[in-house]
């Protein structure tokens, strides 16, 4: 019995010693192994998003399935129990300075920005229009107008644990009472963050 048990034990042995050198000698492996993902809430997130701890953090809002929903009218529902309006001016320049924060709660250094669109809005051009030509929104690094984080040759760099308050200018030039800013890529943006290998 003894001896049996050394044979076994060896022919394992020798086994894994093949697969560690790497000589091929098999065609195929398949291996089940069990897998877990989380799925988290904007905020918990690997990149987190969230309302900013500010004043203008008011205009976002986590909604029921976690994600982070910026609302400059009456669909936020900090709307009704709080002094904010129902929405931006129209013909006007709006600047909202730290409305989100994005965060990196991952593992490595990231590359974040809001992913252009060829068919996001501009103010219409030729017929007198302030800022004319200009995206209809945009999104800063933090109080920096004049950063802005709109397409991936825009990105910040976020350290791993680093978060970046998020600003916000909409131009409502020749938009009137009803008019969405973004109703050409139907209201939606998308933050890409990409990791550094």
């Amino acid at each position: 019995m003894k001896r049996r048990k050394f044979l076994v034990g060896t022919g394992l042995s020798a086994t894994a010693g093949v697969g560690l050198i790497g000589t091929g000698a098999f065609s195929q492996v398949e291996s089940e192994r069990n897998l877990t993902i989380g799925l988290a809430k904007d905020p918990k997130a690997y990149l987190g998003l969230d309302v900013a701890d500010t004043p203008n953090g008011e205009y976002g809002y986590v909604d029921d399935n976690g994600r982070l929903r910026i609302a400059m009218s009456d669909e936020n529902p900090s709307a009704a129990s709080s002094p904010m309006g129902l929405g931006v001016n129209s013909d006007a320049t709006s600047w909202f300075q730290n409305v989100f924060t994005v965060c990196n709660q991952g593992t490595k250094e990231a590359s974040v920005y809001v992913q252009d669109d060829e068919d996001w809005p501009t103010v219409p051009l030729g017929e007198g229009y302030p800022e004319e030509g200009k995206r209809r929104l945009d999104f800063h690094l933090e109080e920096h107008r004049q950063q802005s984080i709109l397409g991936e040759q825009n990105a910040v760099t976020l350290i791993e644990g680093s978060c970046a308050m998020i600003s916000v200018t909409i131009r409502a030039h020749s938009l009137s009472e009803g008019d969405q800013v973004l109703a050409e890529i139907d209201n939606q943006v998308t933050i890409n963050a990409n990791s550094f290998d």
